[in-house]
């Protein structure tokens, strides 16, 4: 069994006394970067790294998830890839 929580004070400790705990820490601005590039690189490479830069340091300067991160990516995607209105 594989069981998540993003707060452990929340856990009932009876819970607590049986399972292994492992934190896994917040993503750096380098992890974020290196996941936009790998979600985008079908794209563009100048642009995708732009677009790395720009969302990793939002993730610096805001508090994201990394859903919102992903939702960025696909606002990029479309915004190059989808039909363009003159």
């Amino acid at each position: 069994w594989i069981l998540t929580a993003n707060r452990i004070d929340m856990v009932d400790p009876a819970l607590l006394s049986r399972v292994r705990l492992v934190h896994v820490p917040k993503p750096t601005a380098a992890h974020v970067a290196v996941i936009v590039r790998r979600k985008l690189s079908d794209l563009d490479e100048d642009l995708v790294g732009h677009a790395a830069a720009m969302i990793a340091e939002a993730w610096v300067a805001k508090s994201f998830t990394l859903r919102q991160v992903d939702a960025m990516c696909e606002r990029v995607r479309r915004s190059l890839t989808g039909p363009r209105l003159h």
